[in-house]
């Protein structure tokens, strides 16, 4: 069947610079039965504006157009398909599809904002089936009437048809190959010290776990796990198209099973890329991981892992279910610092439920954390997305948060991008925190992640905290002119990009900090 699809992800509240992998999948998968474009608006070398993506719908000509929308896009992707919609007004429109974890719970709200198809869940078994009926219909050998696709919601005669959620996909090694000719690889990758950016792998989907801020039906399905040849053979591609020497393992357990990683550990080392490449990890502390695993993680070129701690009082874990004793993450921190690993301990705040009692008595658990341990303390203040226990307790007038133009700047202003502040909560209410509360949760993200760097490197604490003094001016201008913000500041954010991206690989390569407190 010939037919032409083109695949966009408009940009996120942030842009990462990494084109994105589930994405990147469905269109390889695609391309192999259709002719298939795709544009990925999160690039450091391009923005696409409105006019640019149009130009790029006209000279491709698509029968369908395919939408990657999470919550962090959801505004930006449906004024790119509301203003694509316009434009074809007068004349046959291409097909608008969409599939992503945002959309697959909020299906309505993707039709009502112009998609004709949402793909529910992982798409993978469904999307050719998918493309080939809208292709059919469209070109008259197939009756609008009789559609019906399982996990693909649409709207016939003014009601919007649910075909429920698609099946899962077991055998990931199947949608595992990324064929990155079908993007404009410059508008991401120009330099050679760009080329980390291509260095996220995901080995697995899939959680056990159900932690009420963001477990939600289709994040925390059955745990399916690739084969670590297919893993590692990304890998030694990555490496030689790109020269990938950094790469970030972005499953959200990496160590959820003692034998995969070793399996994992022991094939890097056959083939001797742990003399190439520092590998990256998120972990947990459900368990013990046990020394001697570490130490062959560190032989095979781990080097920094991430905890996702999120909170540390018993009673606030509780009531996210985020179950883990204190001497279990303290044994997995010690055991991981002794090993020369580089220790991040993540913390998560702004919960419906928070107060300034809680985030005083979090903020003194996690600076033990921080002197006894672990390099650095990220803290993060939550954002309630649709399908989590947290997103149910938003006032009805905060629930749709995310459509805020206020969430989706075009370029971060200086002083969020000095902090890593993925929003400003000031701007964007969820809670409705008093003044004093938002105060307090900004206050501790800026304070321990002073104190991160000044356990690291002094140096590093003095530059950190003389930006901080510049972006208190940038911060006084765009709560009053951003326009003005931006024409003092703008100029300065690919270079804090540019130096966050060489702390990261700095920390991730180096060891631990030699201030740490005692055991």
């Amino acid at each position: 069947m010939t037919g032409r699809v083109l695949f966009i992800r408009e940009r996120d509240y942030i842009r990462t610079n990494v084109i994105n992998y589930g994405m990147s999948i469905i269109a390889t998968l695609v391309s192999k039965e259709f002719t298939v474009k795709a544009i990925d608006n999160n690039g450091r070398y391009r923005l696409y504006q409105h006019k640019d993506i149009l130009a790029e719908v006209e000279a491709f000509a698509p029968d369908v157009i395919c939408f990657s929308i999470s919550t962090s896009n959801a505004y930006t992707a449906y004024t790119t398909a509301q203003y694509l919609r316009c434009h074809y007004a007068k004349s046959p429109a291409p097909v608008f599809v969409a599939g992503g974890v945002h959309v697959s719970h909020m299906f309505e709200e993707a039709i009502d904002h112009g998609i004709d198809y949402v793909v529910r869940g992982e798409a993978e078994l469904v999307v050719l089936e998918l493309l080939r009926a809208v292709l059919d219909i469209r070109e008259g050998r197939r009756d609008a009437v009789n559609m019906a696709v399982p996990g693909v919601a649409f709207r016939r005669e003014g009601v919007v048809i649910d075909g429920g959620v698609a099946p899962l996909p077991q055998d990931l090694d199947q949608y595992s190959d990324v064929n990155y000719a079908i993007y404009q690889v410059s508008d991401f990758s120009r330099h050679a010290r760009d080329a980390n950016d291509f260095g996220a792998v995901l080995s697995q989907r899939g959680c056990p776990f159900r932690c009420a801020f963001c477990s939600d039906r289709y994040l925390k399905e059955p745990v399916r796990r690739r084969s670590v040849n297919s893993i590692v053979d990304e890998i030694e591609r990555k490496r030689k198209a790109f020269g990938v020497d950094l790469v970030d393992i972005t499953d959200t357990n990496f160590t959820l099973s003692d034998k995969r990683v070793t399996e994992f550990c022991e094939e890097i080392i056959a083939r001797g890329l742990n003399r190439h490449i520092t590998f990256t990890i998120q972990s947990n502390s459900f368990r013990v991981v046990k020394p001697e695993i570490i130490s062959l993680m560190k032989k095979s070129g781990f080097g920094w892992v991430s905890f996702g701690l999120e909170r540390l009082e018993s009673a606030t874990q509780n009531r996210v279910h985020k179950i883990q004793s204190l001497d279990v993450v303290y044994q997995n921190l010690k055991n991981y610092t002794d090993q020369g690993f580089t220790v991040s301990a993540n913390c998560l705040i702004g919960f419906s439920f928070d107060d300034l009692e809680r985030i005083e008595a979090e903020e003194r658990a996690f600076s033990e954390i921080l002197w006894r341990y672990a390099d650095s303390i990220p803290v993060n203040i939550m954002l309630p997305c649709p399908g989590t226990e947290e997103y149910e307790e938003l006032p009805e007038q905060n629930r749709k948060w995310y459509l805020s133009p206020m969430f989706h700047n075009i370029r971060r202003p200086f002083y969020q991008a000095v902090k890593r502040m993925q929003y400003d909560p000031r701007l964007v209410p969820t809670f409705n925190f008093d003044a004093a509360m938002m105060r307090r949760m900004l206050r501790m993200r800026d304070d321990m992640r002073l104190r991160s760097l000044k356990k690291k490197s002094l140096a590093l604490f003095v530059g950190y905290f003389l930006m901080l003094q510049v972006s208190k001016v940038s911060e006084f201008i765009y709560l009053r002119n951003p326009r003005l913000e931006s024409l003092l500041f703008g100029w300065s954010l690919d270079l804090i990009a540019r130096l966050d991206a060489a702390l990261v690989a700095f920390w991730a390569r180096k060891g631990p900090s030699q201030t740490a407190g005692p055991s």
